[in-house]
This record gives C-alpha cells, structure tokens and sequence, in this order.
C-alpha cells in the first residue's frame, strides 16, 4: 500500500503551502483521501504525478529552467493578475506568491527567482527597505520591480529597483513581467 502523506508533508515537498494544498484538493486537482476525522491525506504517487504534470505545464526555459518570479503582495486580485499575465507569455513563467515580508524573504531563499515584483500598496511601509534587502542579500542578477501609486519616488542609492510600474496603469502586470525580457 502507498504511503499517504499529509497536507504539510505535501506542502514541503511542492515548495508551497499547506493551505494551498488543501486548496488543490478541493479544487479537484490533487487527489486525496480523506481520514475518520476529515483530514487529507495523498499517497506519495499522486503527488509524484501530480508534480511531474504541474513541471511539464511550463516550457523550459534557459537552461532547463522555467523563469521565477517571486511576487510580494497580499492582495489576491494582484497576483491573480500577475499570474494571468504570466500564462499569456507562453508558459515559460511560474509565479510565487508571498503575502508578507517574511513569507517573501523565504520564497527568493527557496526560488532564486529572476524577478521579483513587489507591490507597494499591499507591502506599504516596507518596499524601500526589501528592495535595499533584496540588492544586498538575494540572488545574484535578480531584477526587482515596484508596482506603486507614487511613481516618481525618490530612491535610496543601492536600493533602488529596476522598475517603476504604475499600478493605475491597467498593463501593470504584463509591463512588471516584461523585465523578464530585458
């Protein structure tokens, strides 16, 4: 018999987390079992399965690898977008989201993405000082771009980012990704 894992344990092998899980089960895309007391659980060949299809849904990108991008925002109509934005490029683009600074912090660790877009409005206080964090501490070559209401914001030097897009502009999802072709 497989062994059948729980949603945490599903959730650290994908790289994502267990709410999300859930959120696949639910939504049909994961199988799973459900326990006596209504906890998931999938046996380690569904989610070996269904982490091959999820990688062959993207196309390779530069060496092998489909492009990262990390987005920082706690508001879901902005990701969602982005996302979108992401699958109209063709499919070589996976999108990270990361709803706090900390959870942001941890995904460019895990990722090591290409481009990072943060969203000003839903990270407000905080983008100057994880623009500056992101130069200093992340990924080498890694582009940062803000989605802000202030485009004409003063930077600190060696904190400033790639990318100034403005967020009333109804592009802004598709112009943030079109660093990634720069």
């Amino acid at each position: 018999m497989a062994r059948l894992l729980s949603t945490a344990e599903v959730a650290r092998r994908a790289g994502v987390t267990a709410k999300t899980v859930a959120r696949w089960v639910d939504a049909g895309v994961l199988e799973a079992l459900y326990t006596s007391g209504g906890h998931r659980r999938v046996s380690e060949e569904h989610l070996a399965s269904f982490l091959e299809t999820r990688r062959s849904l993207f196309s390779m990108g530069r060496q092998g690898q489909p492009s990262v991008v990390v987005v920082g925002t706690g508001r879901v109509t902005l990701a969602r977008a982005l996302g979108n934005a992401a699958m109209r490029l063709g499919g070589d683009v996976m999108v990270r989201v990361a709803a706090t600074p900390f959870e942001l912090g941890l995904a460019i660790g895990r990722e090591a993405p290409g481009l990072v877009v943060l969203d000003e409005l839903g990270f407000s206080g905080h983008v100057p000082e994880l623009v500056g964090m992101i130069r200093r501490e992340g990924p080498k070559g890694v582009r940062v771009v803000v989605l802000t209401d202030r485009p004409g914001a003063v930077w600190a030097p060696g904190a400033s980012p790639d990318a100034v897009v403005p967020l009333s502009d109804p592009r802004a999802p598709s112009m943030a990704l079109d660093v990634l072709r720069r």
